[in-house]
């Protein structure tokens, strides 16, 4: 999913913060100009949001790129700047570096702010190793980039031997390279995961390298975006074959070797889609069903087994895959602007939301779980 943290003018509304940068920013102001110089609210300087006051003790505060202010602001922005604390101040440096002068609301100043915290979040996260995957071998079918690369590393972070599955195998062997790097056991395998026989060679490799496999995450997947009229049966054909008949042939060839291990989990990944349709996209949505109800069955058939089986569903991510959906369906008319996106999940998803998710399902943490849909999309699809 792209980046959609540009943030974009709320004409009309109270509560406005003026920063100080270019009229390239691309954003304007209430009379639909880019702003070059003072606008109705500014920030007042406090002692929390870090800014340093100017010398004129009245008038409209100036906040200026290199942090210089002057005057007195409203008093609705003064509680906004405490309530904010230290992170004002990190959000206040950063878009006055990057986006140049224009007017946001308090609700954008909020969100901005999260993002910046859920980063931080991430970065605290990925630097723990926890041993939860120790001794397992994982496979993982798109796994390469995006959210199937974040949780190859993910995986391997926390003990496992990985086998990165792709058709792209130059940034298969680039993301091996980096968990070998980092001190973790990868291998990179190509095989386009709709073909029979690809796949079975794909299986048997990583056997024979690492041992049975305990944990396979079928993630590998595509989209098609256009309006279902305009769609075409090869389209369908082929959509079904790389989404669903993917996941039917890499699992019904890694249960063998998890029934000769004693057991194992597998994750597949599913979509707010499953359950959530969106105008033109009634091939991919489909799929995602599909993947919703093949994750039950094989959680039910062999539960007794000790195999469990659950799928992740994400919401809007930023990723390769992500940006193009959103480009296309954009194109087409549908609103996948920031602020529809923002009002329904709060924020972007990052690839590692969705790694974390996996994570906890293929894990021995979950072993009381299965046949289930676990949603990462910060409540999307609870609205």
């Amino acid at each position: 999913m792209a980046a959609h943290s540009n943030l974009h003018a709320h004409n009309g509304q109270a509560g406005k913060v003026p920063i100080a940068g270019t009229p390239d920013s691309g954003l304007k102001d209430a009379a639909g100009e880019n702003p070059s110089g003072p606008v109705a609210q500014w920030l007042e300087p406090t002692a929390h949001n870090g800014l340093v006051a100017g010398s004129s003790p009245a008038g409209p505060t100036t906040l200026r790129p290199d942090g210089a202010t002057r005057g007195a602001a409203t008093r609705s922005i003064i509680d906004l700047g405490q309530a904010v604390s230290g992170i004002a101040r990190r959000v206040t440096t950063d878009w006055m570096r990057i986006c140049g002068t224009f007017t946001v609301s308090k609700a954008s100043i909020i969100l901005i702010t999260r993002d910046i915290k859920a980063q931080t979040q991430h970065r605290k996260r990925n630097t723990i190793m926890a041993d939860r995957l120790k001794g397992k071998v994982a496979l993982i079918s798109g796994g390469a980039t995006g959210m199937g690369g974040a949780s190859s590393k993910l995986f391997a972070s926390e003990g496992a031997k990985v086998a990165i599955v792709d058709v792209n195998m130059e940034a298969a062997q680039a993301t091996a390279a980096e968990i070998t790097r980092a001190g973790g056991v990868a291998i990179a395998l190509k095989a386009d995961v709709s073909k029979a026989d690809e796949v079975n060679a794909a299986v048997a490799a990583t056997h024979k390298a690492f041992g049975p496999i305990n944990i396979l995450f079928n993630h590998a997947g595509t989209i098609v975006i256009k309006p279902f009229l305009e769609t075409t049966e090869e389209e369908w054909d082929w959509l079904h074959d790389v989404n669903v008949k993917s996941m039917f042939l890499m699992t019904k060839a890694v249960i063998p070797h998890m029934l000769a291990a004693g057991g194992g989990s597998i994750v597949c990944t599913s979509s707010i889609s499953a359950v959530l349709a969106t105008p033109n996209e009634v091939l991919y949505d489909t799929t995602k069903g599909a993947v919703h109800m093949f994750a039950r069955a094989i959680a039910v058939e062999f539960r007794d087994r000790n195999i469990r089986c659950n799928a992740v569903c994400p919401g809007f991510i930023q990723t390769p895959h992500g940006n193009r959906e959103v480009k296309e369906l954009a194109a087409l008319g549908v609103d996948v602007s920031d602020a529809a996106i923002a009002a329904q999940q709060g924020r972007m998803g990052y690839p590692e939301d969705v790694a974390r998710a996996a994570l906890y399902l293929a894990s021995d943490d979950a072993e009381f779980v299965t046949g289930q849909q676990l949603f990462v999309d910060n409540g999307f699809s609870a609205v």
